[in-house]
């Protein structure tokens, strides 16, 4: 490559940089103006973080929040509860087990021909029973 085309592409480099901070720079100005100009919408778009005591107030006290990051060799669980600390465990299941862990239950859960077959499912039944007000499950 030759020293003209280096120097061009050089150029050309610092002028697409300056560009995308004049842009960064724009979009800042927005975002701000819009935050002074709307700050339900801008609360929206952009939450802070909840806070562990405000999620744990928004919860029955027979409830509990209970969030998971499933990893290579292990998952780890937190759990909120109100009126009690945030706990966490790291169980030794990875996501290779549990992927195969949630693709049996699905299939186990999943309505097809044989599974509802076993249920005695009879949806004409039922809209019948729903007529007369005297619903019985099979």
């Amino acid at each position: 490559m030759s020293n003209a085309a280096i120097e061009g592409n050089t150029a050309t480099v610092t002028n697409l940089r300056s560009r995308a901070d004049r842009l960064r720079a724009a979009r800042a100005a927005l975002a701000e103006e819009i935050g002074r100009r709307f700050p339900d919408y801008a609360d929206l778009v952009r939450p802070e973080p909840a806070q562990l005591a405000a999620t744990a107030a928004l919860l029955h006290p027979d409830e509990a929040l209970i969030t998971t990051y499933v990893g290579q060799v292990r998952t780890f669980v937190w759990a909120i509860r109100p009126g009690a600390p945030p706990t966490f465990t790291a169980a030794p299941i990875g996501i290779d087990a549990m992927h195969e862990q949630v693709t049996r239950l699905r299939a186990v859960l999943a309505p097809n021909a044989t599974t509802l077959a076993r249920i005695r499912f009879n949806p004409g039944r039922i809209l019948r029973q729903r007529r007369s007000s005297r619903i019985r499950w099979a």
